[in-house]
């Protein structure tokens, strides 16, 4: 059903004097990452260091047997099939995880798309 019509209305505050305005303030005012995000992003800095480190090693270690050096230590370059079959294992790992992201975002999501609720740390217990 379709109604028309006109209406009038008293502005009585506008910006941050109304509760919307308020609301977007504080959500818009940057916060201090509480201890946890904090802890959070050294840990994710130190996974990606310690990925970096290992792609380095492996790096070093393929490219041992191809130097002057492999011989008298007793490494032998891997044939080039092998290299081959490594590079295609690796890509297919890479490929199988990106086409699983969607599924495991959408099982983590909940029923619907909902999303779980955040924990807040600010808040007592509910009662």
């Amino acid at each position: 059903m379709t109604q028309t019509g006109e209406a009038f209305a008293l502005v009585a505050g506008t910006g941050r004097a109304t509760v919307f305005g308020a609301a977007a303030s504080a959500l818009s005012a940057a916060q201090a990452p509480s201890p946890f995000q904090r802890d959070l992003h050294a840990f994710g800095l130190l996974i990606a260091r310690l990925t970096l480190a290992l792609v380095l090693v492996v790096r070093a270690a393929l490219a041992v047997p191809f130097t002057p050096l492999g011989p008298h230590l007793g490494f032998e370059p891997p044939p080039p099939t092998m290299l081959a079959v490594i590079a295609a294992i690796t890509l297919a790992y890479l490929a199988a995880a990106e086409a699983t992201k969607p599924f495991a975002i959408r099982a983590a999501a909940g029923p619907a798309g909902t999303v779980a609720p955040r924990l807040d740390a600010t808040a007592g217990p509910s009662r």
